[in-house]
């Protein structure tokens, strides 16, 4: 099974411009994917500034800002949410988890097209 580079790409550079950048330190970025009863599971985390529930709710929502330090916005995740559901519609999850000063995960589930991956 291929999984789109215009899903996981972004969300790297997500982590990177949003995450860890913006705390002016070292910071790692983790990509991490498991297979679990014929879902591919896809893992972007950052141990960056993480988000404050506010902000996190207007990220779920789709709502954009501007980031101050790069003149960046912000609107990879919802583009990659928008893919994901239309590359695989509701057999896919998207779920974004962040705490401010944490850092923040990303999870994406997708089902595979064929049990025959397994093998």
């Amino acid at each position: 099974m291929n999984v789109p580079r215009t899903i996981l790409q972004p969300l790297v550079e997500n982590a990177l411009f949003h995450g860890i950048i913006p705390n002016e330190e070292f910071g790692t970025v983790c990509i991490e994917i498991f297979l679990i009863d014929h879902f591919l599971h896809l893992y972007v985390s950052d141990d960056g500034v993480g988000m404050s529930s506010k902000r996190l709710e207007e990220v779920k929502l789709g709502q954009t800002s501007i980031q101050s330090f790069s003149n960046m916005r912000s609107i990879g995740l919802s583009n990659v949410k928008a893919r994901v559901l239309s590359l695989y519609d509701n057999k896919s999850a998207f779920y974004i988890d962040s705490v401010e000063g944490i850092g923040t995960k990303i999870t994406i589930k997708i089902p595979l097209k064929s049990p025959d991956f397994i093998q």
